[in-house]
């Protein structure tokens, strides 16, 4: 152990798991999942656009970050 927390007495350290997030904040887990959720939808319908115009399916930065704001 580091020898400032040997001089520390009025704190106390604990070490978290690895991924903690989803046991201390649960309802981020399900926020995450809907954010994603939304942002495969338009990403999908961005790639069958493509196809159903007849272009090449390929996905700009731009657009990802577009996509990103809108969901």
């Amino acid at each position: 152990m580091c020898m400032i927390y040997n001089t520390l007495t009025n704190v106390k350290v604990h070490f978290l798991p690895p991924t903690p997030t989803s046991h201390l904040q649960p309802m981020d887990g399900g926020i995450i999942k809907a954010f994603k959720a939304h942002y495969r939808r338009r990403q999908i319908r961005h790639l069958i656009d493509a196809y159903d115009s007849g272009h090449t399916p390929d996905l700009q930065l731009n657009e990802a970050i577009r996509f990103l704001k809108m969901a």
